[in-house]
């Protein structure tokens, strides 16, 4: 087998970024969780640091925001959840 370490680079920063991008959102979800309250009980989808959707079902978030490098979804739960 032959590796076309051009290509495994190209991929392997393709995916250094995508995670980046991720991560942004990840963290700015975090960042702003206490102004997420009317949300709860929904799935909320973060990208470029804003908020693209929000919806009861994950799925239809995924669908939506296929075509979106680094999106990130999570949930607000109901009730506040305690970490022991």
């Amino acid at each position: 087998m032959v590796i076309n370490k051009k290509k495994l680079k190209k991929d392997i920063e393709k995916m250094r970024k995508e995670y980046h991008e991720y991560h942004r959102n990840y963290l700015w979800f975090n960042s702003h969780y206490n102004c997420f309250e009317q949300y709860k009980g929904k799935y909320i989808a973060v990208f470029n640091e804003k908020i693209v959707g929000i919806s009861k079902s994950k799925k239809y978030l995924e669908n939506k925001c296929k075509d979106m490098v680094g999106v990130y979804i999570d949930y607000i739960p109901e009730k506040d959840v305690i970490w022991v």
